[in-house]
């Protein structure tokens, strides 16, 4: 078995030794919407609808894209072997507002600078979701899998709900009332000013910072709830 590992991580760092570099820069259609199906490094920013796919060359034709509905829906075209995400290919894509963002599998997406009245986002796998200076009124936050999702910003009203082993990081993210639901092994942090409504049933802890008011909580099984 060793061997054979052995043989696959030389084919692998040989290949990338050798590999072509290649970009792709598109404009698409409008979109507000995001639906990530690939094993790829992948940005959004603010800015005019626009995808920028720069790395290895038989990565970059692999990528598929098309906006369906307002989605902008990037997949990876046939099956590739990898234990994680592939930081060989950097996808950039922009468009002038967001309000909801999908990861499923195990690509990484980075969000930048997101304002709006509301956003949503979702994890559904072994991928990382990061969210920088987010401003909105409503976050909704979901999370299945092993993955990582953190935010940091404001917002008015927080929903987050976590079914998996990986954790939801929102320690950054100000909000003034939240209603947190945790069912799992992961752990679920948030900071609330005013009221929170908390319910855990799993193994995981959910942790609660800025002292709120109100407290509505929930516990079963050997989870905790901590502020």
């Amino acid at each position: 078995m060793r061997l054979v590992l052995s043989i696959i991580t030389l084919a692998l760092l040989a290949s990338t030794a050798h590999a072509e570099n290649a970009k792709v820069d598109k404009v698409v259609p409008a979109f507000d919407r995001i639906e990530v199906a690939a094993p790829f490094d992948f940005v959004w920013r603010s800015g005019a609808p626009r995808l920028v796919a720069e790395g290895e060359k038989d990565l970059v034709e692999r990528l598929g894209f098309e906006v369906v509905d307002g989605t902008l829906k990037l997949t990876a075209k046939g099956r590739i072997f990898t234990l994680g995400p592939l930081h060989t290919l950097k996808v950039t894509v922009s468009s002038p507002s967001l309000r909801e963002a999908r990861l499923v599998g195990s690509g990484d997406l980075e969000l930048q600078s997101v304002s709006g009245p509301a956003l949503a986002l979702s994890l559904s796998g072994s991928g990382d979701v990061v969210a920088r200076g987010v401003k909105v009124q409503r976050l909704d936050v979901r999370l299945s899998g092993s993955g990582d999702l953190s935010a940091d910003g404001e917002t008015d009203t927080l929903t987050a709900a976590l079914s998996g082993s990986g954790d939801v990081v929102l320690t950054s993210m100000k909000s003034r009332d939240a209603t947190l639901s945790l069912a799992g092994s992961g752990d679920l942090s948030a900071s609330v000013a005013a009221r929170v409504v908390a319910s855990c049933t799993g193994s995981g802890d959910i942790v609660v910072r800025g002292a709120p008011a109100q407290r509505e909580l929930t516990k079963l099984g050997s989870c905790e709830i901590h502020f």
